[in-house]
């Protein structure tokens, strides 16, 4: 990112301006999956994550249908997210967001 944003002979002004905002979502996204698969369960699909790998639009894809018109607290939403997932997991053999979860006093919440 930093060659790009330095050489100004290679590309004009405005593709650079395009090609390091790209390139620094991409180092977010990255450094952001890094984070959510600190203790290992996110890499591949496996039993753990409904067989799917973790996809970030996917997992806010389904929290903004789930709030759809409703004031949804934090204990509801995750006993949504892990209701969806489990009863796509069982209709379809895989999960919707990728999620792991953890048992909890008041339900499951995302791992």
């Amino acid at each position: 990112m930093k060659i790009v944003a330095e050489d100004t002979r290679a590309l004009c002004a405005e593709k650079r301006a395009q090609l390091t905002a790209r390139l620094r979502e991409e180092v977010e996204r990255a450094e952001l999956l890094r984070l959510i698969n600190r203790n290992g369960r996110y890499g591949a699909p496996n039993i753990y994550n409904g067989q799917r790998e973790i996809y970030l639009k996917r997992v806010l894809n389904a929290v903004k249908i789930l709030c759809y018109r409703k004031n949804v607290y934090k204990t509801r939403l995750n006993k949504l997210l892990f209701y969806a997932d489990f009863k796509h997991y069982q209709l379809q053999g895989q999960g919707i967001t990728g999620l792991c979860y953890a048992h909890l006093p008041f339900g499951p919440t995302a791992d």
